[in-house]
């Protein structure tokens, strides 16, 4: 081994074991693959259990996540368009609230076989069990009947099954506990089944095959079945059981008869209508429509997402692209996405794109009388736009680089009132640019955070922060928590993330406590194990290592849980975290 490598497997092992266990996934994965040797190391150590997916958006991908770590995914992705030699590599992005960090390996022309080793090699290392799968090949079931028959969701893609004997192999060999969806499958007309899909949820396209038996003795709890061949007395034999809802279009009045259907297709229609005249317009605003939850993103093509928020397993999108001829617009079709089903409008990108989806949303809003709820802005000029239709929103996120100028980001700060989230990927503008001004949002996320000072923090009312590339110092970190500690600032805080690059390369964890009243953690204190941070982030009391307290007057504690360092390049970054605690159990 050459001198300059670290002799990392010939450490002691309660040394090497904890030198392990302080990596993150990426590295503990890329570690076990080794050899055999690192392996059997990887699987001492005891790990987080993952939430395990199989997907293919484009490339095939495993995404996984820390249970107790949810706004962070981790995701393998196979994909062939760079030379193999590039290959593996990294990189991070953004999405919302949450962050994706990315392995990308090199797809060799055997994707499929190195996913299935992959998956199982993590599996066997984390203890994890594959919790979803898309299966969008048909080697993947075979492999999962043997591998694990026992899964929560299933998704099989369009065209994947091409015979009956294949949905039975399926549907008597895999155990689908939680959700089952099925995109139309190119098989007789002829073929049935009698048998239950035991799915807790589910959810079919072209479900000719299935019969009225195969409804009634199954278990289901939601049924969503399209292109079906019940009949009226089929569905009306079912009453009091189940409700079942064919496809919208081939609904027949009479059958009405022994339900009361919910017409969740109105909204979409409601729209057309409302864009034929001024006086349809009028007459569309005289209905006593739902409110809708609006998103504005741009996932590829600029799109406007909506939602009933009495229904969450339906999405409703307006997708602007210009892949065809402008005659073949628009356009209309459905996808499943997990548990969930998603309806698309797909207007023409007539190169005006940024102002037809401003026009869109506010007529959307004037007929619904709803408000934007979330906006992702990917275009500068959405920033005046929203300054003057709607300067109050809940969720805010700007993308890398729209911001160029000092002039915009104080623009953005003084007009525009964000109440639940703000998320600011990485911007251009001058590194001298400073502000003192709280940032009011409950929850924060922003990159490249070297314009957030000291009494912007102080003076603030966030739950949550979450800093990257700050220019905070030792002392200035230090100052938050003592303030915190004596309840004199940051009353609300829940969450405090700060990642910073130390003037002194040496930076020690006893500068940031030095000037604080800490103790060290005691499994006596009183505190629970968990706490909930926001409505689906939970964080667990690491295990590790003893985290030290910082416990506050009203008896709330507040534990550092966090202080790392790791080199990027020539630069070391240090990262501290800090949880609120109840002191009460």
């Amino acid at each position: 081994m050459p001198e300059s490598r670290f002799p990392l497997l010939q450490l002691p092992r309660v040394v090497l074991l904890e030198c392990i266990e302080n990596l993150d996934v990426f590295e503990i994965i890329l570690f076990s693959l080794l050899s055999k040797r690192a392996k059997s190391i990887a699987k001492l150590i005891r790990l987080n259990l993952l939430d395990i997916h199989i997907t293919c958006e484009g490339d095939p991908q495993i995404w996984f996540k820390v249970p107790n770590v949810p706004w962070l995914d981790w995701v393998i992705d196979y994909n062939k368009e760079k030379d193999s030699s590039v290959y593996p590599a990294f990189h991070s992005i953004l999405e919302g609230p949450k962050a994706v960090n990315f392995l990308i390996l090199h797809d060799n022309g055997n994707v499929i076989g190195d996913m299935k080793h992959m998956v199982e090699h993590i599996c066997e290392v984390f203890s994890s069990p594959i919790s979803e799968i898309v299966i969008f090949e048909e080697s993947l079931i075979e492999w999962i009947i043997k591998f694990q028959p026992t899964i929560r969701h299933v998704r099989i893609r369009k065209g994947v099954v091409s015979s009956i004997e294949t949905i039975d192999r399926i549907l008597k060999n895999i155990d689908v506990t939680e959700f089952f969806g099925l995109e139309p499958l190119t098989i007789e007309e002829k073929s049935k089944t009698t048998e239950p899909i035991p799915s807790r949820s589910l959810f079919v396209f072209d479900c000719s095959w299935l019969t009225l038996p195969s409804i009634l003795n199954g278990t289901n709890s939601i049924l969503r079945l399209y292109d079906s061949k019940l009949t009226p007395c089929d569905i009306n034999t079912s009453d009091g059981r189940k409700r079942i809802f064919p496809k919208y279009g081939k609904r027949k009045r009479k059958r009405k008869k022994n339900f009361n259907f919910t017409e969740t297709e109105k909204e979409t229609e409601t729209i057309i209508f409302s864009l034929l005249s001024e006086r349809t317009k009028s007459i569309a605003k005289l209905i006593p429509l739902n409110l809708l939850d609006i998103h504005i993103t741009s996932e590829g093509d600029p799109q406007i997402w909506f939602k009933l928020p009495n229904l969450p397993g339906l999405d409703w999108v307006i997708d602007y692209n210009k892949q065809y001829e402008s005659s073949v617009y628009p356009a209309f079709r459905s996808s499943l996405n997990g548990p969930k089903a998603v309806n698309f409008l797909i207007l023409h990108d007539n190169g005006n794109v940024i102002d037809d989806v401003k026009q869109m949303v506010e007529h959307i809003c004037e007929v619904f009388r709803s408000q934007i709820s979330d906006i992702v802005i990917f275009d500068e000029s959405f920033i005046e736009w929203i300054i003057k239709f709607q300067p109050t929103i809940g969720h805010v996120r700007i993308r890398e680089d729209v911001i160029s100028s000092v002039e915009t980001m104080e623009r953005i700060l003084k007009s525009i009132k964000v109440t639940e989230f703000f998320g600011l990927e990485p911007l251009t503008i001058d590194k001298k640019f400073k502000t003192t001004e709280p940032i009011l949002s409950r929850f924060i996320v922003i990159f490249s955070s070297f314009w957030v000072t000291l009494p912007s923090i102080l003076n603030g009312t966030n739950s949550i922060i979450r800093l990257y590339d700050s220019k905070l110092t030792t002392k200035d970190i230090s100052t938050i928590l003592n303030e915190w500690q004596m309840g004199t600032k940051l009353r609300n805080l829940k969450y405090l993330e700060i990642e910073f690059v130390p003037i002194q390369v040496n930076t020690s964890y006893y500068e940031i406590l030095e000037d604080l009243d800490w103790t060290d953690y005691d499994e006596n204190d009183g505190r629970p194990r968990t706490v909930e941070i926001d409505d689906d982030w939970i964080i667990t009391l690491p295990m590790e290592y003893s985290p030290l307290n910082l416990i506050r007057s009203d008896g709330m504690i507040g534990s550092i849980v966090d202080i790392g360092s790791k080199w990027f390049g020539e630069v070391r970054k240090t990262r501290i975290s800090f949880v609120v605690w109840s002191k009460q159990s």
